[in-house]
């Protein structure tokens, strides 16, 4: 029997890693996870995008209140949270949920409880 030996390729700009070891998909997935739990610990009904091309990541409701989010994974580096905005986002969510070290670090602008 020949053997072949198995290497994994190297990853693409699109599947390089970040700070969790993921790439960014997963990542993104991981975070959006984080903040839905948050969300529900404030008493929030939380239903998630099926689609990436979906308007927001999240939508967070309370009655007579419906909240629309969309999750950053963020940077901390120099006593700095850092994290991207892209333009084509602005007027799409209410909320920024930037999370940093596997916790909701704010949102922006600030979630009422």
């Amino acid at each position: 029997m020949r053997r072949t030996k198995y290497s994994d390729p190297q990853p693409t700009r699109a599947e390089s890693k970040n700070i969790y070891g993921m790439n960014s998909s997963t990542s993104g997935a991981f975070s959006e996870f984080i903040v839905c739990v948050d969300l529900m610990k404030r008493g929030y009904e939380v239903f998630r995008a099926v689609s990436p091309a979906n308007s927001c990541d999240l939508i967070a409701l309370k009655p007579g209140a419906m909240k629309r989010i969309e999750v950053r994974t963020g940077n901390y580096s120099k006593g700095k949270i850092s994290f991207a905005k892209k333009i084509e986002d602005e007027g799409r969510s209410d909320h920024y949920a930037v999370v940093v070290e596997d916790r909701v670090a704010f949102y922006k602008p600030l979630l009422q409880q």
